[in-house]
């Protein structure tokens, strides 16, 4: 790997550090990893060493942009390189501006106007092939574009990723899971909503409409109130909607849905936290059947003991060993027989729960390598012959529990080590300490290996 690939990956872990929960949990609402999105981003940045990829980081965090606007952020920073020297100095510093000012200020310095239709005389709008009307007259069109081509000219001019002349992917993305209407006010002006699977609801530079001017389209706007009366009509049985619906648009507890979320136990966790902000009792019954949403409940509204969800949340191996960890703080005697059956819940229950080794719960570690050799090593701090015969099966994690738990030659599994180059090779190093005269043949057969056991012991 060269250098600057270390450097790179360097600095990814620590952007990802310092960005914290909040960046996984905003990658998370796109359906991808912390990672992934990083690595998204990095690739927005056409600088060579990734300056802009903390600053994009925070953008995001903020929600000035999605992942799917690489093209247009991409434009944007190359834009920015054009023009800063251009600038005044104290506009050469990217950190000093959120992503809607940079797109803004790059926009006033080339004298970008969107282009935006003029309207007619009588403030309609020409019908646009491959469109169905909803409305048209005076106050503007509604409309929802049934191609990607119709969807370019009526979004022409805007920021959209689903206006892209590029490729027709997003817009096909965006309607399978629900039509596009697109509203163009008799000022021109350009509104696109998607209320299918994840709300989106968008000004023309694509930047989601300001909340003042989304009250006044949802309750007041003599035709998109009825659109959003329409939609909400269809979100009354729909738990997951109606909890994001209510979060987005009405930002505050919407009680026409609330017994349709009240059936949904993570809905209703979720709107108790998020929503509600408080104990929710209507719900609390449905909540405590399901103890990842329980879980959450109790840490986050009730931030106490439960009894009505402790039988459910007992049942969960994993979700059991965080409640005693984070609310009882101790152990939980009524969960151990669960939790004791299964590798990882009983061994993060050994070492953070009782904090130090379990026999009831070591059947179980022993049954996964990878487990068995970390409970040897920080729990056990030596030898667990129980999980011995799992690990010799396994070059890479004999040789670790030889190293880390054995701290010595183990002849047993020298055989099954022998077999693979690289951990034989490793195996010489940190283990015997010496060449292995053994399993020299077998770390010959694999070039890299061989030049690091050669490097290792001065072989010339």
């Amino acid at each position: 790997m060269r250098i600057q690939e270390l450097l790179l990956e360097y600095n990814r872990q620590i952007t990802l550090q310092k960005m914290g929960d909040q960046f996984s949990q905003v990658a998370a609402r796109e359906n991808t990893t912390a990672e992934a999105a990083i690595a998204a981003l990095e690739e927005m940045d056409p600088t060579a060493n990734k300056q802009y990829t903390p600053w994009l980081a925070r953008q995001y965090i903020k929600r000035q942009f999605r992942l799917e606007d690489a093209d247009r952020i991409r434009t944007v920073l190359d834009n920015f390189g054009k023009i800063k020297s251009r600038l005044p100095v104290e506009q050469r510093d990217i950190g000093r501006m959120d992503f809607y000012q940079l797109d803004k200020l790059i926009d006033q310095v080339l004298d970008v106007k969107l282009d935006v239709d003029k309207p007619a005389e009588t403030g309609t709008f020409p019908v646009v092939p491959d469109s169905q009307v909803l409305y048209n007259g005076p106050l503007g069109q509604l409309a929802i574009p049934e191609t990607h081509e119709a969807s370019c000219e009526l979004g022409r001019g805007t920021k959209w990723c689903t206006t892209t002349t590029k490729s027709n992917y997003y817009f096909d993305r965006y309607t399978q899971k629900g039509p596009l209407y697109i509203w163009r006010d008799k000022n021109g002006e350009k509104y696109q909503f998607h209320f299918g699977g994840e709300l989106q609801m968008m000004d023309s530079r694509d930047r989601p409409i300001e909340y003042e001017k989304l009250k006044y389209f949802r309750n007041e706007h003599p035709v998109l109130k009825k659109l959003f009366k329409k939609i909400e009509s269809q979100y009354l049985k729909d738990p997951k909607l109606a909890l994001q619906y209510a979060k987005e648009v009405i930002r505050g507890r919407w009680p026409e849905v609330e017994d349709a979320i009240a059936t949904d136990p993570v809905s209703a966790s979720q709107y108790a936290r998020e929503v509600i902000k408080g104990r929710w009792p209507k719900a609390e019954e449905v909540i405590a059947k399901d103890p990842t949403s329980a879980f959450s409940y109790v840490t986050e509204v009730i931030k106490g003991r439960w009894p009505k969800a402790e039988a459910t949340i007992a049942k969960d191996p994993i979700v059991a060993g965080w409640y005693a960890r984070e609310v009882i703080k101790g152990r939980w005697p009524e969960a151990e027989a669960v939790i004791a059956q299964y590798p990882r819940p009983a061994a993060q229950y050994a070492e953070y729960v009782i904090k130090g080794r379990w026999p009831k719960g070591e059947d179980a570690i022993a049954q996964n390598k990878d487990t068995a050799v970390e409970y040897a090593r920080f729990i056990i701090k030596g030898r667990f012959p129980k999980a011995e015969p799992l690990i010799m099966k396994s070059p890479f994690t004999a040789v670790s529990y030889a190293a880390e738990s054995i701290k010595g030659r183990w002849p047993e599994a020298e055989a099954t080590i022998a077999k693979d180059p690289w951990t034989a090779a490793q195996y010489a190093e940190y283990v015997i300490k010496g060449r292995w005269p053994e399993a020299e043949a077998v770390i010959a057969q694999y070039p890299m290996a061989w030049e690091h056991y050669k490097k290792s012991f001065g072989i010339k």
